[in-house]
């Protein structure tokens, strides 16, 4: 029933967490863009990923990783499979295959659950978001924890169900845009860039 494939990857630029530091502020989030059991589930995982309160935090502006028990980083299925996604709804026309990124959702499955990207995190960096308002243009400092690349080789599994259009070919595609556009946050600087093998 299922094609299963490893995926072997590796950062050649820093990953930045794209989880609000501040529980409040995740929450909150949340409560604006889910209903129902996917908000339930996803404040579950709020709970489970120790987000710190606004006191312990200060900072508004500030993206983290989610954590385990342990306080290691982590990388949930849903994020990375969320990326293939966003990667596959942007490689379609190279590949001509129609609504493909409604196929990785349906028809591809990340393991592990939760994926630990290190013991710790490396630090953070800060930028400048610049932002047009009704008042004219603002300039926010903000900041995120970074993961570096230090040879550290990451593993997931990808279950494919055997009926699907979706092969090495198309996987590998998917991947090298995607390793070229990068995961995490703030892609559009080059950040989150990696290197990967896929092998059956």
């Amino acid at each position: 029933m299922w094609d299963i494939y490893k995926l072997t990857w590796w950062l050649t630029e820093p990953l930045l967490g794209t989880i609000p530091k501040n529980r409040d502020v995740w929450s909150e989030h949340v409560r604006t863009q889910l209903t129902g059991e996917d908000e339930a589930e996803l404040m579950e995982q709020a709970e489970d990923a120790h987000l710190a309160d606004e006191a312990e935090v200060g900072e508004r502006g500030w993206t983290t990783f989610y954590v385990d028990e342990a306080g290691r980083p982590i990388l949930f299925d849903y994020q990375l499979k969320g990326f293939l996604k966003e990667a596959a709804n942007t490689t379609k026309e190279t590949l001509k295959l129609k609504n493909l990124r409604h196929h990785v959702e349906q028809e591809v499955f990340v393991f592990p659950r939760r994926l630990v990207l290190g013991d710790a995190v490396d630090g953070y960096i800060e930028r400048p978001l610049r932002a047009m308002t009704q008042k004219g243009p603002r300039v926010t400092v903000v900041r995120s924890d970074r993961i570096d690349p230090d040879g550290r080789r990451y593993e997931h599994e990808l279950r494919v169900l055997a009926t699907s259009k979706i092969d090495s070919d198309v996987l590998n595609t998917i991947l090298g845009y995607a390793a070229y556009k990068g995961l995490g946050q703030w892609r559009n600087g080059g950040y989150g860039r990696f290197e990967f093998t896929l092998a059956t």
